[in-house]
This record gives C-alpha cells, sequence and structure tokens, in this order.
C-alpha cells in the first residue's frame, strides 16, 4: 500500500493534479459506510500498524493534502476523525508533523448528519474548523438554490463564531493559507507569479510577471504565491511560498494593469 500510495501519488503531482491522501486515520474495517451512517474503524492500537506507516510514508513524501474520515476511532476518540482536534492537531499536526493541507470527507454524510451527532452542514463546517481542518467538504444537494443555500448559511455559522470567540480569526487566516499553499505545489509553478483571487472569488494566474505590490509586499522573504482581496476591495492578504499570511490592512492593491482592469 505504501509504495503503490507513494507511486500513484507522485503520478498525479506529475500530471498536475494535487494528490489528496485519505481518508485519515484509515478505513479498511471500518464498521459501516460513514456515507450512510456512523461508523467507526479498527481499534487505534491496531491502525498504528497496519494504518498510519502509508500515511507517514506519504507524509515525509511531500504530500500536498491529507483528507480526514468521518469514522470514530476506538481507543482514540469518539467524534469523527474530521471534528476531533485531538486526531486533527494533535495526531496529524503534531505527532506526524504534517504541514499541508487538511480537508473534511462530505460534512453531509450520515456519519455527521445522523444521530447520535445529527449536526447541519453549517454546524459541523465550524466544528471542522475548530478541530484544525482548513477546508470543508459536503456534498451537493442536487440543485444550485440549495447548494448556494447551505454554502450561505454555512457562512452565516462561521462569521457567527468567530463574533462570538468560539472561533479565532487567525485559524481562518492560517485555512486560506494552506488552501492557496496546495494550489501552489502544482498550479502556480512560475516562481515569480501569483494567483489573485477578487472579493467575487473569480480566480486569475498573473503567470510570470511579478509581484508589482508595495515595497513592503516586494520585500517579503519567500515569493508571493496567493493573494485575496478584503470584502471592501481595498485591503487584501498576501501568502508566500512558506506559507506566511501578511495583511496589508486598507492598501489599495498597486498591481500590473491587467490586475487592475479585473
Amino acid at each position: 500500500v505504501t509504495a503503490d500510495g507513494r507511486a500513484f501519488m507522485e503520478g498525479m503531482r506529475s500530471g498536475g493534479v494535487v494528490p489528496v491522501v485519505k481518508h485519515f486515520p484509515g478505513l479498511g474495517g471500518v464498521s459501516e459506510n460513514t456515507d450512510d451512517g456512523p461508523a467507526h474503524t479498527l481499534p487505534w492500537t491496531t491502525l498504528e500498524k497496519v494504518a498510519l506507516p502509508p500515511f507517514e510514508a506519504a507524509i515525509k513524501a511531500g504530500a500536498p493534502a491529507l483528507m480526514m474520515s468521518n469514522a470514530s476511532v476506538p481507543g482514540f476518540t469518539p467524534l469523527p476523525a474530521s471534528l476531533s482536534s485531538n486526531m486533527v492537531i494533535g495526531e496529524v499536526r503534531g505527532t506526524l508533523g504534517f504541514k499541508g493541507l487538511i480537508v473534511t470527507d462530505s460534512l453531509s454524510a450520515g456519519a455527521i448528519a445522523d444521530p447520535p451527532l445529527s449536526l447541519s452542514v453549517p454546524q459541523a463546517s465550524v466544528d471542522a474548523l475548530e478541530a484544525g481542518d482548513d477546508m470543508v467538504l459536503y456534498g451537493s444537494t442536487g440543485t444550485t438554490s440549495g447548494d448556494l443555500t447551505i454554502a450561505a448559511s454555512t457562512s452565516d455559522a462561521i462569521v457567527a463564531a468567530v463574533n462570538s470567540g468560539h472561533l479565532r480569526k487567525s485559524e481562518l487566516v492560517n485555512a486560506v493559507a494552506q488552501v492557496l499553499g496546495a494550489k501552489k505545489v502544482d498550479l502556480c509553478t512560475a516562481p515569480r507569479g501569483y494567483w489573485l483571487t477578487t472579493a467575487r472569488g473569480n480566480v486569475y494566474n498573473l503567470g510570470n510577471t511579478g509581484f508589482y505590490g508595495s515595497e513592503a509586499a516586494n520585500s517579503l522573504p519567500a515569493p508571493v504565491v496567493g493573494m485575496a482581496a478584503t470584502l471592501d476591495s481595498r485591503g487584501y492578504w498576501l501568502v508566500t511560498s512558506r506559507g506566511n499570511v501578511y495583511n496589508f490592512g486598507d492598501a489599495v492593491f498597486h498591481g500590473s494593469e491587467a490586475a487592475k482592469s479585473l
């Protein structure tokens, strides 16, 4: 599994696709399909011997992204792994030292939506971000209006969690850095190019033009690989290739003519 997994991962990367190793900490021998309802993995002591080695090898080989499972882990956590801070922050970030993008499995799956948790996607999204996940995923309702409703409700729930103090804004900033960093791994290879994201969510690749921002931005210790405008479209966030995030406040973007005309 370790050899084949690494080979498949490298094949995807060489083809320009960001590979995601999953579902941590392993679903071999899981009690049920987590899409259909609550499920648990094999005992943690067993997973340590038979399930973790492929993940450890992938991380050492530079895996850019990892997906958590929605199964609970006997002997480690009664929560789905995707909602367990002990699993995400303690094990994945701490023990295994993974520094890449962490995504959830579908938060509309039965393991999350059915009893005993009975969590809605917005509720589960906040829990996942608090647990340390960077990106939340959920299944389509089948209609554009339904999907947009869930997206809006999820966004509102995240904002409310920040305003109430349950979720730190710095955690969201770190998550943004991870998302942009993962995209940079295979999608923005020009060392002096950068991605620009507008407040409307449009993404542009300004290629190999170099960053023409303020002097403060030009003096950053690593190339800029990601940029996102603030909601008022005056300030912006910058992400460097090292994963550092900088907030340039209310500074107007002084980009190239192509960027100004977006």
